[in-house]
């Protein structure tokens, strides 16, 4: 039968306010000597269970008074009592999504914990019905911290959840055209293991893993991945909590006979060998293995379709969830490539077919993170699609430290877009919103998150050359807690003071800064992929003090230890600092060697392409090659004019060296005509802040004055 109504009013009722009191009192702690209890009857459980399983089933605008009615009889409910009852279970869908939250957030949440059981804990459903989210979340924070409500609700989680199953799985339907409707059994994680192990698509001999496994690997890029990416799809992974530690999470969504096979690699391994030898994988020379595109499609069209969601599900959680997190955990450059594909496919598969909205709201809040961290992998095309799908996934869930991670991403990509006064609203707009419902155990993880809006903002402020104002706004943030979130903050942020101390032509503070960093590493954190940033800062300004030996020696040095690590684009910026540092020391030919192989590299990005055409301009300057070196000098002025604007220092200095060659070559009125472009630049560069962007350009200058003279 469907559940009665009971008193409380219907939602369009007016109803007066809830405070957090009387939210609390719904809830009775049990005494360490009481008998184990409910606060409500039985009739008053199934209720509740009953319209939970039914707004779970039945979104809403999905006639589901109707489907209800026909489905039950004439005696089944009136569509006034149905539509009431889907209410109270889309309140309970809510309240439950947030006690989840909040018992992952304060780190008591066991790896099977399931918050259903809370159902049966709370008197006076009514007051936690009309309550808004501000008054759940303090209420359900408080009785979490203070009493065993978490411990109970863990008790009756698996029973609850069971029920709920049970009811959908008797309960389900689809609605066809022409408004017929056809049963169909709502499948557990169990059910699903159960159709895939029965199989007749892979050989009478694969086993259930085998089997398992080529559901989930069908689902993937059909490209190269390895164990290890699997397995770490199903360990616990590094993760930041929210008093800006580091912890470690499961992969919540995903099935426990799936989280068995892929975390246990010696069974992982044994039926990836399975499927290899029954040829539906392939396995590369380094020991990785490739599905074959024609298997996959048939595997994937033998999966019965109200079973497809499942598997997509399943495979996007495992690559998701093997995303490594910045200053937690690393990968190497094969790996990167290898797991933004399929994080890639499998994200499209899943966001082509809607598959994401429906997953319990601690998924999603874990899907958006990850997403965000991933973005910063190569490519602005994936870095706007994973930014883009992390707003998708959180839509409608109030998470202030998620909506301060999106901001700052869309900050940086519409900087480095060109859309610059856009850029600095969002950053600007987020920094101004009062944030009042974090604090105490959240208050770490966020203001380390407002350190990082603090630097994007202070990035504004450096690509317009504002160094003064960048730095005040770096100053404006100082760490607290001395969290390890904290100390990742305080790493960032000392590399582009040091930078910016540069750019101002503070030599030896900026160096003071970098090597701060250098000498007293954060202990728990990987700051690998922040390394050759460093190094090349530090060479930059060794440089700028006349010490290119020393430069060259960290230079190589980082390129031996990161020679496996790097990306092509980071080592290219290696070596091209390094070509600066040699011809510092007067060793041309050993820059001129360095510069050609950068040269001969696929990818360099903007900032090296002009290192690269500035330092053969000089190389070939030197050597009187006068038509070599005006061409590469024209060439970095074309670089140099895909940059934002700036004050013309760096421009300026070009122009000069182009004007150098037209008087040696005799070509006296183009050199008059630079002569004015160095004019106008000069009036340009009276107030700029920014006096030594290109290391090694204060020192050029210097040798053109000498030759002018």
């Amino acid at each position: 039968a469907l559940p009665n109504r009971t008193a409380s009013p219907r939602p369009h009722q007016r109803a007066p306010s809830v405070n957090v009191a009387r939210l609390e009192a719904a809830y009775t702690a049990r005494e360490s000597q009481a008998p184990i209890a409910l606060p409500i009857n039985d009739e008053e459980c199934l209720r509740r269970i009953r319209s939970y399983s039914y707004a779970s089933l039945y979104p809403k605008g999905s006639h589901s008074a109707r489907k209800i009615q026909e489905t039950t009889g004439s005696d089944g409910g009136k569509a006034q009592d149905i539509y009431h009852a889907l209410w109270v279970g889309r309140q309970w869908n809510s309240i439950l999504n947030l006690f989840d939250s909040i018992v992952k957030e304060l780190g008591k949440r066991s790896p099977n914990f399931k918050p259903h059981g809370l159902m049966l804990l709370l008197k006076t459903g009514y007051y936690w019905y009309r309550a808004k989210d501000e008054a759940r979340r303090t209420a359900l924070t408080n009785l979490c911290m203070k009493t065993d409500l978490v411990e109970r609700a863990a008790t009756w989680g698996e029973f609850v959840a069971g029920r709920v199953d049970e009811i959908k799985e008797s309960f389900s339907f689809v609605l066809l055209e022409h408004a017929t409707l056809v049963s169909r059994p709502e499948y557990t994680d169990t059910e699903m293991v159960a159709r895939a192990s029965s199989s007749k698509v892979l050989s009478g001999e694969t086993s259930r893993d085998g089997k398992v496994l080529a559901f989930v690997i069908c689902m993937l890029n059909n490209t190269a991945f390895s164990p290890k990416l699997l397995l770490s799809g199903a360990l616990p992974r590094k993760r930041w909590t929210k008093q800006g530690l580091v912890g470690e999470t499961g992969c919540d969504g995903l099935s426990a006979t799936l989280r068995t096979i892929l975390s246990d690699g010696s069974r992982l391994r044994s039926a990836l060998d399975e499927l290899e030898s029954a040829s539906t994988l392939s396995k590369t020379v380094d020991n990785s293995y490739v599905m074959d595109a024609a298997i996959g499609c048939r595997i994937r069209e033998a999966i019965p379709s109200e079973d497809t969601q499942f598997w997509r599900r399943q495979a996007f959680l495992v690559i998701c969830h093997a995303v490594p997190w910045k200053y937690l955990e690393t990968l190497s450059t094969k790996e990167w490539e290898m797991l933004t594909r399929h994080l890639e496919h499998t994200l499209q598969a899943c966001r082509t077919h809607n598959d994401l909205p429906a997953m319990a709201n601690t998924v999603k809040q874990d899907i958006a993170l990850t997403l965000i961290e991933a973005s910063r992998f190569p490519g602005r095309r994936w870095k706007l699609l994973a930014v883009a799908c992390a707003k998708e996934v959180t839509e409608g869930i109030d998470d202030a430290y998620i909506r301060i991670c999106i901001a700052q991403r869309d900050t940086l990509l519409l900087r480095l877009a060109g859309s610059r006064q856009d850029a600095v609203d969002v950053i600007n707009n987020l920094l101004a919103e009062p944030n009042q419902q974090y604090g105490g155990k959240m208050e770490s993880l966020m203001h380390a998150a407002a350190g990082n809006a603090s630097m994007q903002r202070a990035m504004n402020f450096f690509q317009d050359e504002q160094l003064t104002a960048a730095i005040k706004s770096l100053d404006s943030w100082q760490p607290l807690h001395r969290t390890a979130a904290e100390e990742a903050v305080g790493f960032r942020m000392g590399i582009l003071r040091a930078r910016i101390l540069r750019f101002q032509g503070h030599f030896n503070e900026s160096l003071t800064c970098l090597e701060r960093h250098m000498d007293h590493p954060s202990e728990g954190l990987i700051f690998y992929e922040d390394l050759p940033d460093l190094i090349c800062e530090i060479a930059d300004t060794l440089r700028e003090l006349d010490a290119p030996l020393r430069a060259e020696q960290l230079l190589r040095n980082e390129l031996a230890r990161g020679s496996h690590e790097h990306r092509a684009s980071t080592k290219s910026l290696l070596k091209l600092c390094l070509a600066e540092s040699l011809y510092a020391q007067g060793r041309f030919l050993q820059s001129h060697e360095v510069c050609s192989d950068v040269e001969r590299q696929p990818g360099l990005t903007k900032m090296g392409r002009l290192r690269l055409f500035i330092t053969l301009a000089k190389l070939r300057h030197i050597e009187c090659d006068w038509d070599a070196a005006f061409n590469h000098w024209t060439q970095a002025l074309l670089v140099l004019n895909s940059f934002p604007p700036t004050s013309g220092l760096a421009t300026r200095t070009i122009y000069l060296s182009t004007c150098d060659i037209l008087r040696r070559q005799g070509r006296g009125e183009l050199e008059l005509a630079a002569r004015a472009n160095v004019t106008t630049l000069e009036r340009l560069c009276e107030n700029s802040e920014a006096k030594h962007w290109i290391a090694g350009l204060r020192h050029w200058l210097a040798f053109l004055d000498v030759q002018n003279t």
